[in-house]
């Protein structure tokens, strides 16, 4: 035999015990994985499957619909804090006006009870002295008139304390 025909059976010895070497180690690798992995549970049915789809879908359209409630309570909400901020705005304007109107009030105070608080000027009377002549008749006749009406006040004063 000859050198080559030796190499030839021994690439095709090695050749062969590389294939049967893969193939032992394909079948090790698939019993580790089924071991790792057992499937105990059968594999459910496709109406199974459907009627889970279903069940999914019509939460999926209550979820949608709580969705959409919530954003109208959301949107209701914010409109509603708006309007307190408006208010509360509005407010402090009125606020700050009254404390104005209130400090300008203080100020009217302060000053009239320190004109009380003064001494009062001294006033002076002038008394003149009647005129004579027909002025002074004329200032009769209507004295005369305003001691009627004056009696006239006493009577209905009488009347109203009978009452």
């Amino acid at each position: 035999m000859s050198n080559v025909d030796q190499r030839r059976r021994l690439v095709a010895l090695g050749f062969t015990l590389s294939i049967l070497a893969a193939a032992v180690a394909i079948r090790l690798a698939a019993g580790w994985t089924a071991s790792a992995a057992p499937l105990s549970a059968r594999p459910e049915d496709a109406a199974q499957i459907a009627a889970e789809l279903e069940g999914e879908r019509a939460r999926a359209v209550a979820l949608a619909e709580q969705l959409a409630g919530v954003s109208a309570q959301a949107a209701e909400l914010r409109r509603a804090l708006e309007a307190a901020a408006d208010k509360a705005d509005a407010d402090a304007s009125t606020a700050k006006r009254l404390a104005g109107q209130l400090k300008e009030a203080r100020e009217r105070l302060a000053s009239l009870q320190a004109q009380l608080a003064a001494p009062p000027p001294a006033t002076v009377t002038v008394l003149q002295p009647a005129a004579a002549g027909p002025a002074s008749s004329y200032d009769e006749d209507h004295e005369e008139e305003d001691h009627e009406d004056e009696d006239h006040e006493d009577e209905d004063h009488e009347d109203e304390g009978d009452g």
